[in-house]
């Protein structure tokens, strides 16, 4: 099964993780910064990274720079848009906030793993210095993943200033599904 690293420096949360990946049956590795994870092994030597954003030293931005060809899933107690928007420019495979549904979250992992199978190319962080102004659809996306759990359909399409049907044609287009109604 897949070896995954976990950068998280909470270690109640990390070993959370752990246990959950296992039970997954994945095979996890975690640590609590960037700097003991990257003396432990080559990051190329997993074939997932999970990583918190705020960790102490560097943050989960500096691995996605590292990580070459293997996918990086950015996890946040703090997410944001911008946050979000420059996790996802730099080349993060997703953007999760914490806490999150154990569900989304293995579906998030599985579909990282799925396109670092497909094409490994693909992940190949992008330079955020090319990357100058943010795309409609760049925020669009990061937008709806940091707020689609806590807002309605309707109150998403009022804050992105566009109708129901558009939010949902561009959600359709764009394969992004509706992960669980605020409540």
């Amino acid at each position: 099964m897949a070896e995954i690293l976990i950068i998280e420096d909470e270690s109640v949360i990390r070993l959370a993780i752990e246990r959950l990946l296992k039970r997954y049956g994945y095979t996890p590795t975690g640590y609590e910064s960037v700097e003991k994870a990257l003396n432990a092994a080559p990051l190329t030597h997993y074939d997932l990274i999970l990583a918190d954003i705020r960790l102490p030293g560097r943050s989960g931005i500096d691995i996605i720079r590292e990580a070459g060809h293997v996918p990086v899933i950015i996890m946040t107690s703090y997410a944001s848009v911008r946050s979000a928007v420059e996790a996802m420019r730099c080349g993060a495979a997703d953007y999760v906030a914490k806490p999150f549904d154990t569900d989304d979250f293995r579906t998030t992992i599985e579909r990282a793993l799925d396109k670092k199978t497909q094409s490994p190319k693909t992940w190949v962080p992008q330079n955020p210095d090319l990357t100058l102004e943010l795309s409609l659809e760049e925020y669009f996306r990061a937008f709806v993943k940091v707020h689609e759990k806590e807002l309605t359909e309707t109150e998403l399409a009022r804050r992105l200033g566009i109708s129901r049907k558009a939010l949902w044609e561009r959600r359709q287009r764009l394969g992004l599904q509706r992960q669980r109604q605020a409540g």
